[in-house]
């Protein structure tokens, strides 16, 4: 066994308050060193104080986030700790969704989209992005949990042993995502996403931990109702990971009310 997967072990068999003094360590080292870069720089030291900061949050990055993602669910053990990350996560969730339709929304304007606010106002080949939403463990094996209780989705040692090798979010939960997604770019206004049905669902490639996703649409079909005031619109939705990877789409049968 490499000397990582030994230490690792190691730290996996502490207990509760055992791992919280073991990440508090490094804690009480790198944090003080970013307040003496600071305190460096406005010395007029500008390179030593920027060295030392850079220095402090890459110690963080790659030794605190790496500690904390290992004793994480010792911690959880913990009712006040288990409390608090309850609340962190909660907030962390809601800033997002804020921040993907303030995104979402700066996307269309500076693209030059047309407000869309009736079926008349669409046009083929019209393009819609979202913003971005972040993937979590946590994410993947509560939804798993409740709608796809399979252990592919709920345990990272039943995975490898599977064809995804790996946890892997389930298909139902990408989708959901998906619409989230697309339901905050609001590609027909005012109106709400009604549709006949779906076509063309495929899941492309599984959705990770920690994978950043993004939604991506297309206007491909138009057809007005000779005998309702409404048309069917077809978007043809496509998800992608950070390495701009297609890992589904689909294309919802639209209902979209047109002008009076």
């Amino acid at each position: 066994m490499q000397l990582g997967a030994r230490i690792r072990r190691r730290i996996e068999l502490l207990g509760p308050w055992q791992s919280l003094i073991l990440l508090l360590i490094p804690l009480c080292i790198v944090e003080p060193l970013k307040v003496v870069g600071v305190a460096v720089a406005g010395e007029g030291h500008w390179i030593g104080g920027a060295g030392v900061v850079l220095a402090a949050y890459a110690a963080s990055l790659f030794v605190v986030e790496r500690l904390f993602h290992i004793v994480k669910p010792k911690l959880l053990e913990l009712p006040w700790f288990a409390k608090s990350w309850c609340f962190v996560v909660a907030t962390r969730d809601r800033a997002r969704r804020w921040w993907t339709r303030l995104k979402s929304a700066g996307n269309a304007k500076s693209e030059g989209w047309q407000m869309i606010e009736w079926f008349d106002d669409l046009s083929l080949g019209m393009r819609f992005k979202s913003g971005t939403v972040e993937v979590s463990r946590e994410g993947i094996r509560k939804f798993a949990a409740e709608f796809d209780p399979q252990p592919f989705h709920l345990d990272d040692a039943a995975a490898q042993k599977t064809m995804f090798k790996g946890l892997a979010a389930s298909g139902w939960h990408t989708a959901a995502i998906a619409m989230s997604l697309a339901v905050q770019i609001r590609p027909f206004g005012p109106h709400p996403l009604i549709g006949l049905g779906v076509d063309d669902l495929r899941w492309m490639a599984p959705v990770r931990p920690g994978d950043v996703l993004h939604l991506e649409g297309e206007v491909i079909g138009l057809t007005p109702s000779r005998t309702k005031p409404q048309g069917i619109a077809l978007v043809k939705w496509t998800a992608y990971n950070q390495r701009n990877e297609a890992v589904y789409t689909f294309t919802p049968i639209a209902i979209v009310p047109t002008r009076p």
